[in-house]
């Protein structure tokens, strides 16, 4: 992801020291020198220097003294059968989504991971995350085991609307709910992502979003997200989701009802967009071919950044609230792997939370892993933050210390504290009666941020139509437990700048928005009929014209038929009565 604010390089200089000598120290002996590993991964799915962006790759090789053969897959499906194709010991890690993995597991094509031998992940890896890893079962070797004893998170995010706002006065409102791929309004302007399972989430929730109990459930979460009601709307949601798979002929029956629906409701929908896409929807709505586009987060997060950078046009996100889709991504180890012990320290260097953020960089994509370094990032695109002795910040960054806002004017030069107070490193942004502030601008103020939003002199209290106050973005219950934030240095609190709220909320979605997302479980034996579902749901035309024609036609024909006949007839008897 181009940067909205260059950082990294600056805190990969602090970091530098520390992982040079966790390196040497790992390596002291040259271990793993002259070893290979093979690694099977998504295009464009890892960072690998490209325009001035780090290489985690080339980093590991020269820091280990290995080798690395690389090789990347554009579907899961793909990655599944040229997988299968090969013989065992081929690969020593696979990266696939949390449904292939399941799959894979059922099918005993892969080992369990011991993540004691990855101590970043059992560290930074996000507790919330690994817990829903841990609710996703499936059988091996006649036990029900979990995602999170043969997977190693790496990405994950949700399934949403890119959309621009400008397209109609009413789309904010539209995009709450999956309807608005239906709606006549945005007829052949909407781009559905080329895939089974995203398409099914939106046919799937578009149908029994309609049910009376589902509404009475959604509309008490809407009105109330209490953690009762969180709990309850994602249990429904969930439930919907899942396919039935203990065999019985009641559940046999749901499932295939499931399939009719969601068939029905693609048909319906294929008539109202403009069509289906493999990769090209996250471009053709920055160009304008396209209004609203089913996408991934990490996608959207390009979108919106591209856009604006290079179009000056601003897009949004939205998670419908009638429920989607939480996936997430994630590592295993094959059956045979030939090198486990390179592939557990590959999975160990990129949970390294430097390493993460180098990838969410380059990416987009949300990290498995959180911590300090991920937290600032993230900060610096998108808002002022507390601030935190450990990390270097670039010019123009803002920080919170004391309840007084400031920003960066000059990076601090060696690992000596440099406080905000230090007039030769940081600017006050503390309102000042003699300034003139700008739309966008943003200040503290009596211990509040505010964000300007007209030319001003006037503080927030003189002039409340010209300043706003910034809410504080929350993301406690994913980075709360890690680095400054476990050691209450500085709050998981992001107070983000005028236009970047759902930015934010797209790379980090908020609880509530999780709470209406479920994930979507391997359609087990249910897969085929699911595949032939959308075969022909992409190979539906509306014949209908077509048929009338073609009756009018044949009617028209006999008309003329029976009315030369009948004329012929006539005519020959008047002959035959001369």
């Amino acid at each position: 992801m181009k940067k909205v604010i260059t950082f990294l390089t600056s805190v990969c200089l602090f970091c530098s020291l520390a992982v040079s000598t966790k390196v040497v120290k790992a390596n002291s002996n040259g271990y793993f020198k002259g070893q290979t590993l093979t690694i099977y991964n998504v295009e464009d799915y890892i960072s690998q220097g490209e325009e001035g962006y780090v290489d985690i790759i080339g980093n590991f090789e020269k820091e280990y003294g290995v080798k690395v053969n690389y090789y990347t897959y554009d579907t899961n499906e793909t990655m599944y059968n040229q997988f299968t194709l090969q013989k065992e010991g081929t690969y020593d890690l696979i990266c696939t989504s949390d449904y292939m993995i399941q799959k894979m597991i059922k099918e005993e094509l892969v080992d369990p991971i011991d993540v004691s031998k990855i101590p970043n992940y059992e560290k930074y890896a996000a507790k919330t995350l690994r817990e829903k890893l841990k609710a996703m079962n499936v059988p091996y070797e006649g036990r029900t085991v979990n995602l999170d004893e043969f997977a190693v998170g790496y990405m994950w995010g949700t399934l949403g609307i890119v959309y621009d706002p400008e397209c109609s006065d009413t789309i904010r409102e539209d995009v709450k709910s999956w309807d608005v791929f239906w709606n006549p309004t945005y007829k052949n302007v909407i781009s559905i992502k080329n895939s089974i399972r995203d398409a099914f989430v939106a046919g799937l929730m578009h149908s029994y979003s309609k049910d009376i109990e589902f509404q009475k459930v959604m509309n008490a979460y809407l009105d109330d997200p209490n953690e009762t009601n969180k709990l309850k709307y994602n249990a429904l949601v969930q439930d919907i989701f899942d396919f039935k798979l203990d065999g019985s002929q009641a559940s046999d029956l749901e499932n295939k009802e499931k399939i009719a629906r969601v068939k029905e409701e693609l048909i319906s929908m294929k008539k109202n967009i403009f069509g289906f896409e493999v990769d090209s929807g996250k471009n053709d709505i920055i160009t304008g071919k396209i209004k609203l586009n089913l996408a991934y987060s990490g996608d959207a997060v390009y979108s919106i950044n591209t856009a604006m950078e290079d179009a000056d046009k601003v897009l949004e996100y939205y998670v419908p609230e009638d429920g989607s889709n939480i996936w997430y991504d994630a590592w295993t180890m094959p059956k045979g792997a030939k090198n486990k012990e390179l592939a557990y320290e590959f999975l160990n260097y990129l949970s390294d939370p430097i390493n993460a953020a180098d990838n969410m960089d380059y990416i987009g994509y949300t990290p498995y892993i959180v911590g300090d370094e991920l937290f600032t990032l993230t900060a610096s695109w998108y808002g002022a933050a507390d601030y935190d002795v450990n990390s270097y910040y670039s010019e123009e960054t803002k920080v919170i210390y004391d309840n007084v806002l400031y920003e960066c004017i000059k990076e601090k030069e060696s690992e000596n504290d440099v406080l905000p107070t230090n007039e030769e490193y940081f600017e006050s942004c503390e309102y000042d009666s003699e300034t003139t502030y700008e739309e966008d601008d943003m200040i503290s103020f009596n211990g509040k941020i505010y964000n300007c939003l007209a030319s001003t002199n006037l503080s927030p209290t003189e002039d409340v139509e010209s300043w706003e106050e910034v809410e504080g973005y929350d993301l406690d219950f994913l980075f709360g437990n890690t680095g400054s934030f476990k050691e209450g240095l500085r709050r998981a609190v992001i107070y983000p700048f005028a236009g970047s709220q759902n930015q934010l909320e797209t790379q980090y979605p908020s609880e509530n928005i999780i709470a209406r997302c479920a994930i979507m479980n391997d359609f087990g034996s249910y897969n085929d009929q699911v595949v032939i579902m959308w075969g022909q749901v992409k190979a539906y035309t509306n014949m209908l014209p077509v048929y009338i024609f073609l009756i009018t036609f044949v009617v028209i024909l006999i008309a003329i038929t029976v009315y030369v006949l009948i004329k012929h007839h006539i005519v020959k008897n008047y002959k035959k009565s001369l």
